[in-house]
């Protein structure tokens, strides 16, 4: 069983792991407690010595290096499906051993295509808004249906 999820996230689908993964340790405790959530966005000071240091392209592949392990989880979102920095986070992911997802806008963009890319869930919109609440409602109820298998807890989508 996997035991981190690693958010990787920039510019406006920033905010959508930032309201996400915080939900999963809040709303489903069953999640919380075997799985940790880590927006690789969030840690400014790695975020800016490797934009600084080497290239912003890196600041999501240069933290899975040191932190991820085989049978964790990449979540990538890009609203456009094409942020270089996520695309070479998943890829990165994907050479370590990680199961990898994809939240994207309507046509996916290069992620979509990504080598090996476990699944892509594009939203049917390429309104960034729209897209966001998208991967928010899909992040919800995913979770919740990951919960209940995983666990064969009772949760809202079943009516308790």
């Amino acid at each position: 069983m996997a035991t981190n999820f690693f958010s990787l996230a920039t510019a406006a689908a920033l905010r959508t792991p930032s309201t996400l993964l915080p939900s999963l340790s809040v709303d489903l405790p069953l999640i919380a407690r075997h799985y940790r959530q880590l927006a690789l966005s969030v840690n400014t000071s790695c975020v800016t010595a490797i934009g600084n240091d080497y290239v912003f392209d890196q600041v999501f592949s240069r933290q899975l290096e040191a932190l991820a392990r085989q049978g964790d989880i990449g979540l990538g979102f890009s609203t456009s499906g094409n942020s270089p920095n996520v695309l070479r986070g998943i890829s990165t992911a994907k050479k370590l051993g990680l199961h990898t997802v994809a939240f994207t806008g309507s046509s996916g963009g290069k992620l979509k295509h990504a080598a090996n890319l476990d699944l892509c869930i594009c939203a049917p919109s390429s309104d960034t808004p729209r897209i966001q609440e998208c991967h928010i409602l899909i992040g919800h109820i995913v979770s919740e249906l990951v919960e209940q298998e995983l666990f064969h807890a009772q949760g809202r989508i079943s009516g308790s």
